[in-house]
């Protein structure tokens, strides 16, 4: 998808929409590469992008704690709605421990 769309003006917004969108319609994959593809161009990215793609991990827990690690990294301060995709996605993956821990964590 990026990169069909060079000549236009990628930023945050766009990325975070798209990832959302691609989601919606259960095109979590698609999503995943959009968020990987705009982190290789430089895209600025922010918490509401990485929520984006914490959410559209489904129940590929262990990507998510990626994205998380990788936000925390970046010194960016993770919400509620990062605790909320998280915890969503490590239960979806039959992570309940984790999930348990994040929530108290939170």
């Amino acid at each position: 998808l990026l990169d069909e769309c060079d000549e236009l003006h990628i930023n945050v917004f766009v990325i975070t929409t798209a990832i959302g969108k691609l989601r919606r319609f259960g095109k979590s994959r698609e999503a995943l590469h959009v968020f990987e593809r705009s982190k290789i161009r430089g895209v600025a990215l922010n918490v509401v992008a990485f929520n984006a793609a914490i959410s559209a991990c489904g129940r590929d827990w262990e990507k998510a704690l990626e994205f998380f690690d990788e936000l925390r990294e970046l010194r960016m301060e993770p919400n509620v709605i990062t605790y909320s995709a998280l915890i969503s996605t490590c239960g979806n993956g039959g992570q309940w421990e984790k999930a348990l821990e994040l929530f108290d964590e939170f």
